[in-house]
């Protein structure tokens, strides 16, 4: 008889430590996770990731212009005249045009979402569906995020270090 009651009193800690932990660590999961991101906000943010990775930076004027470039120069070329020139291609309805789409893929590049504004450092609570690219250069972030409705939380929020090139 004692048997089943230890085993009853383990079996009941051991449920009690469980449930208290979906409790408080699943919701702390979840808070982390970013949840389903409308797909022209994700487009956006990977045009910025496709801009700032390595071997596409190297192709382009950013570090003709910004030799030692830090995170705040690129949003500032990225979104500048000189920086939107060198943007993939984007056309007012490119995902049914068979050629933009070919040459996206043929160079591993996303296409640049219709009718999405693109903003440096902060949200317009009048403008409508936008990605915000900003700069943290003490930590060499670039970090953008997307709204489907600039009045609430962002719906996307990514990050990653811009990388550095060699003079060698």
């Amino acid at each position: 008889m004692e048997n089943k009651s230890l085993s009853g009193l383990f079996i009941g800690l051991f449920g009690k430590f469980l449930y208290a932990g979906l409790v408080v660590i699943f919701p702390m999961f979840l808070n982390g996770c970013e949840g389903p991101v409308p797909t022209d906000l994700d487009r956006a943010a990977k045009v910025v990731r496709y801009m700032s990775r390595k071997d596409v930076m190297q192709t382009t004027t950013f570090f003709r212009k910004h030799p030692n470039g830090k995170p705040s120069d690129f949003v500032e070329w990225f979104l500048s005249e000189e920086g939107r020139s060198q943007w993939p291609a984007s056309l007012s309805n490119a995902d049914s045009n068979p050629e933009v789409r070919k040459e996206a893929y043929e160079r591993n590049a996303p296409i640049v979402p219709r009718n999405m504004i693109f903003l440096a450092h902060n949200r317009d609570r009048k403008q409508g569906r936008q990605l915000v690219v900003r700069a943290e250069d003490s930590r060499n972030l670039i970090i953008v995020e997307g709204y489907g409705d600039p009045n609430t939380l962002p719906d996307l929020h990514r990050e990653w270090k811009l990388p550095q090139i060699s003079n060698d």
